[in-house]
């Protein structure tokens, strides 16, 4: 649905999205002129259509639009800003160390102890668990400030406009509606530059074609939809890690799912990602020799049932409190196609703001879970080499180049599908 928006001098203009950015100078809402930052900004396509018309080979969507968004992006305001990674709305894991590096560091920062004796040990075991204290600590923290960022840059700036009231705005409340308009955007834009005779046929009259430019980073968008999720467990958690302080990792290994994101332990991943881990599985059994072109194929209202509740449960679209048969068939297929919509905006994202080479590792990780692009069962419980005298972290174990490509792959796969509804691809590995 094409809905409107403010130009800066009070006149309306057509646009794919209602999504606006409300200026910090704005004080009087109830002005007949609007100072508004759109999260789309008009694109001139005529550049593009001449470089599709004179080049002999297809130019790829993606690099075009890399190449657009780093022209757009390098003499501005946004340079010095990271708008791919998002580091606050993950766990620190590199703060994880094992118990050996733990000891080893104590006895290099206090060089004059003894090593043997039992003081000695006890401090050790004693900062060991601070490590722990901390990690949490700095999850809470995170999960808290992310929120009441959340607050004053997303939902107390972005508004909708009501089609039906050109005067009126509406506050986004709903992260749902922002992901549908986000999806509807890059669809447009891609089915409209894909057409070339499409293109040909809008620009023979002289009639500039607009598309609007998504301006929302990518790291905006993982900070709000992370933290939705990690907000709801906060008050009961932090809570919890008040009370029971070191205690709390026997009450994460007892009750995974109140732990949020960013307080997840690397030693008790087979404990949050079990079910994910059981139902990956049965995903690839029934996928089993699938010639790609038929994964392709599989959308959220085509799949099986069989098949909807083991992906339900790897991409974490239900709560592993409930047995999937209490779910309603139709809000598992719903609650599909609403993750899709999330994991092709930032599919786009991503390669517009610098692409899977520029992400961080921890934002490849989380990336690759999402997606169910990971081996749940062993490539987040690496274990250490018994043999080897250097006992590495668990992040230190992970192969986050294999993880990097295998994202890289998706993406691109993703994009040479002619079917951007298909579930064919997610929780494969």
């Amino acid at each position: 649905m094409f809905l409107r928006r403010f130009s800066t001098n009070g006149s309306v203009w057509n646009a794919y999205s209602p999504i606006f950015k409300e200026d910090e100078n704005l004080k009087d809402l109830r002005t007949s002129k609007f100072e508004y930052k759109s999260l789309y900004q008009p694109l001139k396509i005529d550049s593009f259509t001449s470089e599709i018309e004179n080049s002999s080979e297809k130019v790829d969507y993606y690099s075009h639009c890399l190449r657009e968004e780093m022209k757009h992006y390098g003499n501005s305001e946004f340079q010095d800003e990271d708008r791919l990674n998002n580091t606050s709305s993950l766990p620190e894991l590199r703060m994880i160390k094992t118990k050996n590096q733990a000891f080893e560091t104590y006895l290099i920062e206090n060089p004059n102890v003894d090593p043997k004796s039992t003081v000695t040990k006890m401090k050790q075991y004693v900062k060991f668990a601070v490590m722990f204290m901390k990690f949490f600590k700095l999850g809470v923290m995170n999960v808290w400030k992310n929120y009441r960022l959340n607050r004053k840059e997303f939902y107390g700036s972005y508004y909708m406009v009501d089609p039906k009231n050109e005067n009126a705005k509406l506050k986004v409340k709903n992260l749902n509606s922002v992901i549908d308009e986000l999806h509807t955007v890059i669809n447009c834009e891609r089915n409209v530059r894909n057409a070339s005779e499409q293109r040909r046929v809008l620009n023979k009259g002289g009639t500039q074609d607009l598309f609007p430019k998504i301006e929302l980073s990518r790291s905006t968008l993982q900070r709000v939809l992370r933290t939705r999720a990690d907000f709801i467990k906060l008050p009961l958690f932090a809570v919890l890690f008040l009370l029971l302080e070191e205690l709390t990792i026997g009450l994460c290994y007892i009750f995974p799912e109140i732990v949020p994101s960013t307080c997840e332990l690397p030693q008790l991943n087979h404990r949050f990602f079990y079910q994910q881990s059981k139902s990956q599985k049965e995903l690839l059994e029934l996928r089993q020799n699938a010639p790609k072109s038929e994964l392709f194929k599989k959308t959220p209202y085509n799949i099986s049932c069989k098949e909807l509740f083991v992906l339900s449960s790897v991409l974490k679209t239900k709560s592993s409190l409930i047995p999937t048969v209490l779910y309603p068939e139709s809000y598992l297929r719903q609650a599909l196609l609403r993750k899709l919509k999330s994991l092709n905006v930032d599919n786009y994202l991503i390669v517009r703001d610098g692409g899977v080479w520029k992400m961080t590792n921890l934002e490849i990780l989380r990336s690759c879970i999402d997606r169910g692009l990971v081996d749940f069962s062993k490539e987040l419980n690496p274990n250490n080499d018994p043999q080897s005298e250097e006992q590495k972290s668990h992040y230190e174990l992970i192969d986050f180049s294999t993880l990097r490509f295998r994202l890289h792959s998706f993406i691109c796969e993703m994009n040479r599908s002619n079917n951007h509804a298909s579930v064919g691809l997610l929780g494969m590995y």
